[in-house]
């Protein structure tokens, strides 16, 4: 075994983490050894365009090269913009019949509120 010495403060740390390491891994119990060694790591689609669609705009892409999804240019992106827009859209307020009962039930509290506020106002809080 060789042993470096650190020079700058980061090494130092780094040289202290892996030792922590290592001596939580010879700790384990031999099953737990190899913990991750055999999984790969899941990717999830959140984008709203579904993983079909996307490869299809991908492949038919009029831009040269490809610039990324992190930019605007890219169709997958403005595909993504489109999907979100008309779901902003479909969204719908309230019907009106419901809208009446909230604001009917809350001019009634209010109402009841000022009552209160009125039969309250001339009284001492201190007897």
């Amino acid at each position: 075994m060789t042993t470096t010495i650190p020079t700058s403060p980061a090494d130092t740390l780094a040289a202290i983490i892996a030792a922590g390491v290592a001596r939580y891994v010879e700790s384990l119990p031999d099953y737990a050894r190899d913990f991750g060694a055999d999984v790969e790591p899941i990717e999830v689609n959140t984008s709203a365009v579904d993983e079909a669609r996307q490869i299809q705009l991908c492949l038919s892409c009029p831009l040269a090269d490809c610039v990324g999804v992190e930019s605007s240019a890219c169709p997958i992106r403005i595909e993504q913009r489109r999907v979100w827009r008309n779901r902003r859209q479909q969204w719908q307020p309230l019907p009106p019949t419901l809208d009446s009962s909230v604001k009917d039930t809350t001019r009634a509290v209010t109402a009841s509120h000022e009552k209160n506020v009125r039969r309250d106002s001339g009284r001492r809080l201190n007897p």
